[in-house]
């Protein structure tokens, strides 16, 4: 009876090891699926979302990413240090001195005199609008159709320096990834409207909350901000060096788990090319926090020499209310000047580089800021006068000329 039960296994012995090898290689192949880039650790994607990363995947930018910081969600944007000349985010009650509970964010361009910003419908649906400067207030607000109509919610826009292109974040379900992804939109100045926008990809979105993208081209400096990886409320921000054209990874020179990681942003250290580039770049960024941490200190500390025996350190010693608001124009006034020095700055350093042909256009360009520049000092300098003048009337002191 043993040497039957003994023959009986060793014939056995070869279906069952055969089994366990299947099973081993099917366990395998199940966890080299669940650790693919574009389903883990982002989250797991719909079918339709797997079709849009693949084919996103051999179009993945090419982005020198210089330094990430974890962060509260709700502080992220503390930890983008944007100079006030590209334009800031307040919050939607405060902006409009409401108290409708609205807890997104306005963005004021950096002239303020235009405004994005959203709301949700009675349908529950996020919509973004826009508004103009006008006088002392806010025109009427316009819906942007052509954004509205494509996603369900949108939040955090963003129009950079140009007056054209807008960054914002939406859930759509037709070339989505996830949860919301950063899109663009270019504005059409004559015909006062946007064009569709677009989905602008890999590696700024995945399958988690993509949701911020801020652009300082003058500083050669922009952010993203993404939950990927990331528990519970923490986000993280990516701050990286914006190339003046697109270049795509050449997903043909490398294998596709390559191509993935630098798709979900695995290690920023990936990204980094140049040694040079990257020092004077986080010289660049540390400049920057240390601007924002003197602004936040300042509070009401000034600067305004009213005349030689006369300066103000702080705003509580102008004499009047419409003074005090007019050293507040005057110092609107200087930013708006500042940005289009940086505008200028920046169309010189490509108008260097560029070809003969764009060179033509850039020349324009930059005949038209350089015009634009004189103005707006000549506006300064005669509002600078007239506040000194008056304050120093009200003091009983000589205004400095």
């Amino acid at each position: 009876m043993k040497i039957k039960i003994i023959l009986l296994l060793t014939l056995l012995m070869p279906s069952i090891c055969t089994y366990a090898q299947r099973n081993k290689g099917r366990k395998a192949k199940t966890e080299a699926k669940k650790n693919t880039p574009e389903e883990q650790p982002e989250g797991i994607m719909t079918e339709r979302a797997r079709t849009v990363f693949r084919d996103m995947l051999p179009n993945t930018q090419q982005v020198f990413i210089i330094d990430s910081t974890l962060t509260k969600a709700d502080d992220a944007l503390k930890a983008i240090p944007l100079p006030k000349s590209y334009g800031e985010f307040i919050h939607y009650d405060t902006f409009f001195g409401t108290e409708t509970g609205n807890d997104s964010y306005v963005f004021l361009n950096g002239f303020g005199n235009r405004c994005y910003y959203t709301e949700m419908g009675a349908d529950s649906i996020t919509r973004l609008f826009m508004r103009d400067r006008l006088g002392d207030g806010w025109g009427e607000a316009k819906p942007l159709e052509e954004i509205n109509e494509r996603f369900s919610s949108v939040c955090f826009p963003y129009m950079a320096s140009d007056g054209q292109t807008l960054y914002f974040s939406g859930v759509s379900s037709e070339d989505g990834l996830g949860k919301r992804d950063i899109y663009m939109s270019k504005y059409n100045a004559e015909e006062d409207r946007f064009f569709a926008p677009e989905n602008i990809g890999l590696p700024f979105n995945s399958s988690a909350d993509d949701w911020l993208y801020v652009v300082a081209d003058a500083d050669h400096l922009a952010w993203f901000v993404s939950s990927r990886r990331q528990k519970g409320d923490t986000t993280c921000v990516y701050t990286f060096v914006p190339a003046d054209t697109r270049s795509n990874y050449d997903a043909d020179e490398m294998e596709e788990i390559e191509l993935r990681r630098l798709a979900s942003i695995t290690s920023i250290r990936a990204t980094w090319t140049d040694d040079t580039q990257l020092e004077q770049s986080l010289a660049r960024l540390q400049g920057l926090r240390a601007a924002a941490k003197k602004r936040e200190s300042a509070t009401d500390e000034i600067y305004f020499i009213v005349n030689d025996e006369l300066t103000y350190t702080d705003i509580s010693q102008f004499r009047s209310t419409d003074t005090r608001q007019e050293y507040y124009e005057i110092v609107r006034m200087d930013t708006e000047l500042r940005s289009v020095e940086r505008k200028l700055y920046a169309l010189r350093t490509k108008y260097h580089n560029a070809g003969s042909k764009e060179r033509e256009s850039l020349g324009r360009q930059i005949s038209m800021l350089e015009q634009e520049r004189e103005e707006k000092t000549l506006m300064l300098r005669k509002s600078e006068a007239a506040l000194r003048a008056k304050e120093s009337r009200l003091s009983g002191s000589s205004p400095r000329h």
